[in-house]
């Protein structure tokens, strides 16, 4: 948790539109899940969601607590950070195979990220990334979240669970 309040307050004072940053217990903190609000566009007018991946890496990866961790998902407010089944969905659905990523190359780690080899632990450096899935603009077509609780309006969700088994 400590962490992620930390990467908040950094970005935050990097005047970057962040609504929150966790790390997944379960990702060892290996992964950081930023979340952005759906008018980040308006808050930051003429930058591209790469060029928005990239702010938070240049700003993440300067300080020393980041260290720790290799990878950052920027991620649209639709995902809650905090629910494994909405993380799972969202880097299942939302990552792209080969694009839309930010790699900062001969970064600062630490022996515990597993996740590098035994020469960049010697040198202790190595390569970090932040993927972008921030979906496109409302204005530009984005398309609704694919699940019952956020594609469907309250009144039928509403109407479906009382009337669910009958």
């Amino acid at each position: 948790m400590g962490l992620s309040a930390d990467a908040l307050v950094h970005l935050r004072t990097a005047e970057l539109p962040v609504k929150s940053v966790w790390i997944p217990e379960g990702s060892a903190v290996h992964w950081m899940l930023v979340t952005v609000p759906e008018n980040w566009r308006d808050q930051l007018p003429g930058v591209s969601s790469e060029e928005f991946a990239q702010r938070v890496g240049e700003t993440l990866f300067k300080t020393d607590s980041m260290v720790w961790l290799p990878q950052v998902y920027l991620v649209d407010e639709d995902i809650d950070p905090t629910n494994m089944a909405d993380v799972m969905w969202a880097l299942a659905t939302r990552v792209h195979p080969t694009k839309r990523r930010c790699v900062f190359p001969d970064q600062r780690l630490t022996r515990l990220s597993v996740c590098y080899g035994e020469e960049e632990h010697s040198k202790s450096r190595g390569d970090k990334v932040v993927f972008d899935t921030l979906l496109s603009s409302i204005a530009e077509g984005r398309d609704k979240h694919a699940s019952f609780d956020k594609a469907y309006p309250e009144e039928l969700k509403v109407h479906v669970l009382k009337n669910w088994g009958k």
